[in-house]
């Protein structure tokens, strides 16, 4: 009975160690299609750096089909930029057998969203490739000042998607956005005019550069250049306006003539002997001047001269002396006494009286006019005499 316990407890044993060894020689799962970029099927990066790109293609036979091979391809960016490249292909192989196919793989020079494929005879399988690089450290930046407007110069950026520049102040703010217009060649320039605000002052300015990111709608900033500075000149201060000059006020207008013809630049005086007065403070009419009056003389033209008052005359007329009883009554003639009262007068005043007297005296104009007869006969005798000789 124990052999036969012993025997059974042997079969026991012998049958649960083949057991064992079926299952470990069970055939291992088939492959999954699959491709991974540095071990993620969607990675973003936001430096350049070397990513390592594999894909499986599983034993894909189908009718007709006895071997085939498959291909890692990156495509992108998004956008019209978008381009395939070949990143590595496989040898062929049976179908039945999967295929690996590993490579290393440089970031891309341009931003934007890429897409890493395993294609195997139209079977695909893909991986996301997301690359958000900040530009490089813009160079060669310089300032200048005219007034108030500052003149920037710097280094183009090297990367391909660069989208525009911002210039920014000390405080960090952006005071240009110049876009890649700016650039011709590796040379970009740009200016703008910083208003009052800036004159005066000397100013720090930096550029950075703006490029692609996900996609060219938004944008990202680099890092500032160095720092350039610019001294903006002072304003200049504002002229002090004109006063408006006040209008003379006009005295009163010409006056009449006196006796001798001659029109006074005020109002007229007294007449003398055989002339008669002008109107005071009138308007300067001559239309009333006498014939014999010389033409264009017109004291009026000299400087306007306040003249004082002629002296006023006193007349007193004496008592009538009474004859004798029962004789006639005897009418001494009157006599006029005249009393004039001195009044001081300037330099001024007095050469222009003398003035004024010398050209009042009508002798003065009859010995003129008695000159000029004169003159004209001694001329018409010499005509004569001249005739005379010749005939």
């Amino acid at each position: 009975m124990n052999r036969i316990r012993g025997v059974g407890q042997f079969v026991a044993t012998t049958g649960l160690v083949g057991v064992g060894v079926l299952g470990f020689a069970a055939p291992a799962a088939a492959a999954a299609d699959s491709v991974t970029i540095d071990n993620s099927s969607s990675l973003t990066i936001r430096s350049a750096q070397s990513l390592s790109v594999a894909g499986v293609a599983a034993a894909y036979c189908k009718s007709g089909l006895s071997s085939r091979s498959a291909s890692l391809t990156l495509q992108g960016p998004s956008g019209t930029s978008s381009v395939t490249q070949t990143i590595k292909s496989s040898n062929s192989v049976p179908c039945n057998r999967d295929i690996s196919v590993g490579a290393s793989l440089a970031s891309p020079r341009r931003n934007g969203t890429y897409l890493v494929k395993m294609d195997s005879h139209g079977v695909e399988k893909t991986a996301t490739l997301n690359v958000l690089i900040a530009p490089s450290r813009t160079g060669g930046f310089s300032v200048s000042a005219s007034g108030t407007t500052a003149s920037f110069a710097w280094t183009a950026n090297p990367e391909p998607d660069i989208i525009g520049y911002q210039v920014t102040n000390s405080a960090g703010s952006v005071v240009a956005s110049p876009s890649t217009s700016a650039c011709s060649g590796s040379s970009c320039s740009s200016s703008t005019d910083l208003g009052s605000d800036a004159a005066g002052k000397t100013m720090q300015f930096a550029v950075r550069a703006v490029r692609c990111g996900t996609s060219c709608s938004s944008g990202i900033i680099g890092p500032s250049s160095a720092s350039a500075s610019a001294t903006f000149p002072k304003a200049d201060p504002s002229p002090t306006p004109t006063p408006t000059p006040t209008p003379t006020p006009t005295h009163g207008g010409g006056g009449g003539h006196d006796g001798s013809g001659i029109t006074l630049g005020r109002g007229g005086h007294h007449g003398g002997p055989s002339g008669h007065g002008g109107a005071a403070g009138g308007s300067g009419d001559t239309k009333g001047q006498p014939k014999n009056q010389l033409p264009g003389l017109h004291v009026g033209a000299l400087p306007v001269i306040h003249l004082p008052s002629l002296p006023g005359l006193q007349t007193k007329v004496k008592d009538l002396v009474l004859g004798k009883p029962g004789g006639k009554i005897s009418y001494p003639q009157p006599k006029l006494e005249t009393t004039t009262k001195e009044q001081p007068r300037s330099t001024t005043q007095a050469i222009r009286h003398d003035i004024v007297t010398g050209l009042r005296l009508p002798p003065l104009w009859r010995g003129v006019a008695a000159a000029s007869i004169l003159l004209l006969i001694a001329m018409h005798l010499r005509a004569w005499a001249a005739r005379v000789d010749l005939s």
